[in-house]
């Protein structure tokens, strides 16, 4: 049975009246029932029109019927007309079905939360990070119910779930083994390899750059000029003691966009968010398992900053900076300012052997340079290549 559904309201409808209710993990046929029960109101609708898929989870507290029915028709993907005290329902194909996935990850045994770890979308490009109590929301479309979830985050084993497992709970507890890593026995002589430093590797900055809650980047270009041809071992940042060096951040190596010369794709297979244990100077992050090669052309290492579900909280700090009107950067020198900031505060240098291979990466997903004097953060990657052949270098 299909209707002809009309955005309109009957004039014999109360619309003033108000209700009180909550929704707690209900299909869209029960949420259906407790609407008739809570305002009376009756519905007729073609059985196809129900995805029992679909669990609702929200509350209204002194609404107004339409307040009501918009609230339960967004999240259920439905239109509806009204006529008298009965309500037609109708699939809303004019947008995509939401579907909001909620849970938390925990150590197996311990029941102690992991901090930011991934989640995301098997073979797509969708995903999130849970925040320090390990808690996670993401959003889905309806092509998603078929998919599945990987999660995983560094010093545990990954594990992937359906989607469709999730549509049965309010919200999920998801537990994750640690791993410990077993290095196979490899014929390799130290003699044959050596590691060398490329980037910015100086060890006095001249100050910092405060990186921001909301996926903030700074990324230094790292010319090839020299055609090394090795591993990537690891990545290094020089954490400001002005910042709080204890705060996640993101991992990010990207290859050279041929046309702009900007940042380009990822080289990296996941994502890969740390936090650091240091009080400042030198951090290093292990990328050897990645087996990423030294691109021909150079590459970009960036840091961008990581505080989910984080934001509103550190507004009211006296110390943080609000970067969200546009592409704003906040650069301190260390010798000049005495205040602490939540989030890490990157080194840099400046001197005539710096060039302007500094990029900034906006809150209008834009990359950009300061056209100030050229400085360069202080982020570096090791490399692994073959002793006395260095441009022939290979993997071990």
């Amino acid at each position: 049975m299909l209707f002809t559904v009309f955005n309109c309201w009957s004039q014999n409808t109360d619309l003033q009246k108000h209700f009180t209710g909550r929704f707690y993990n209900l299909s869209m046929a029960e949420s259906l029932d407790y609407i008739n029960r809570l305002t009376g109101m009756k519905f007729a609708y073609a059985v196809s029109t129900l995805n029992d898929s679909v669990r609702l989870n929200f509350e209204i507290e002194n609404a107004t019927l339409k307040e009501l029915l918009d609230r339960y028709c967004r999240d259920a993907n439905l239109k509806y007309a009204i006529f008298g005290n009965q309500i037609l329902l109708k699939k809303d194909i004019s947008r995509p079905v939401k579907y909001l996935i909620k849970g938390a990850i925990y150590e197996a045994g311990t029941e102690r939360p992991v901090s930011y770890a991934t989640v995301s979308v098997r073979n797509h490009q969708i995903g999130c990070i849970s925040d320090i109590n390990g808690s996670f929301e993401l959003v889905i479309g309806n092509t998603n119910l078929k998919d599945s979830l990987h999660f995983s985050s560094m010093g545990f084993e990954p594990i992937t779930i359906p989607v469709k497992e999730f549509m049965q709970y309010r919200e999920k507890l998801i537990y994750l083994n640690g791993m410990t890593y077993e290095i196979p026995p490899a014929h390799v002589s130290s003699r044959n390899f050596k590691k060398v430093t490329m980037g910015n590797s100086r060890k006095l900055s001249s100050g910092s750059l405060y990186m921001d809650t909301n996926g903030q980047q700074a990324a230094l270009f790292i010319d090839n000029d020299k055609g090394i041809n090795g591993k990537i071992l690891s990545v290094n940042y020089y954490l400001s003691v002005k910042g709080n060096t204890n705060a996640p951040f993101r991992v990010r190596i990207y290859r050279v966009d041929s046309l702009t010369g900007m940042p380009g794709s990822d080289l990296l297979g996941e994502m890969v968010v740390v936090k650091p244990d240091i009080r400042r100077g030198l951090y290093s992050v292990d990328v050897g398992k990645f087996d990423i090669m030294v691109p021909e052309n150079g590459f970009y290492i960036a840091m961008e900053g990581v505080f989910p579900n984080d934001y509103e909280f550190y507004t009211g700090s006296s110390y943080f900076v609000d970067l969200s009107a546009g592409d704003k950067v906040d650069i301190i020198d260390d010798d000049q300012s005495d205040e602490i900031t939540y989030g890490q505060r990157l080194g840099f240098t400046k001197s005539r052997k710096d060039k302007n291979n500094t990029w900034h990466y906006s809150l209008s997903h834009t990359w950009f340079q300061l056209k100030k004097q050229p400085f360069g953060i202080m982020v570096s990657a090791d490399i692994q290549i073959r002793k006395n052949n260095d441009k022939k270098g290979e993997r071990q």
